[in-house]
């Protein structure tokens, strides 16, 4: 754990897909500099409506020539968790041993730049599993950001977290009713 001005080499494994069906953990050299940190992760968040379809590839992405990331080999990932272990010199706000939620791929560890990549220092006590759930939440509010409505009721189609939280949040953000349309009963009861 150390702050510096020159770059650092470091040993990462990676979750990669690597082909459909097929998982591989590989390893690398990263290289974290000034402006840089490196997160030591202790939990990361999988997606499992887009990863899985990028796993299976079922993804659509995989036949649309403008969906250029979802391609093998691919490095999938949401958020993680973990604890910053170093920060460049040209990185203020951030100290060594601070809890951080981040947006990088399922990894050991990750080098985060703040100013490029997002970054979030995690309160004490906030449980860090629950804390991953934010990046779903975000992801979530997008479609409450971008209704051009503010009155009446709004229709989510899919009842998964995401659709979940995006009937939360059209009632907490906008005071409107959602209506979730789900084939699942399940998720139906649930919401």
């Amino acid at each position: 754990c150390f702050q510096g001005d020159m770059d650092m080499e470091l040993s990462v494994k990676q979750l990669m897909l690597v082909g459909k069906s097929e998982v591989e953990i590989q390893g690398k050299t990263i290289s974290a500099g000034p402006e840089a940190v490196v997160v030591d992760n202790r939990y990361s968040l999988i997606s499992p409506g887009t990863e899985l379809a990028l796993f299976t590839g079922t993804h659509i992405g995989f036949s649309d020539p403008e969906i250029t990331w979802a391609r093998y080999p691919l490095a999938p990932g949401y958020a993680s968790v973990g604890t910053i272990s170093f920060t460049g010199s040209g990185i203020p706000g951030f100290s060594i041993g601070e809890r951080v939620l981040h947006y990088q791929p399922h990894a050991n560890r990750s080098i985060v730049k703040p100013g490029k990549d997002l970054i979030f220092k995690l309160p004490d006590g906030l449980d860090s599993k629950q804390a991953l759930f934010v990046r779903f939440g975000q992801i979530a509010y997008t479609a409450v950001a971008a209704s051009g409505r503010r009155e009446g009721y709004a229709l989510v189609i899919g009842g998964g977290i995401v659709g979940n939280l995006c009937a939360q949040l059209f009632q907490v953000a906008q005071g409107r009713k959602a209506i979730i349309a789900d084939l699942a009963q399940s998720r139906a009861d649930l919401a």
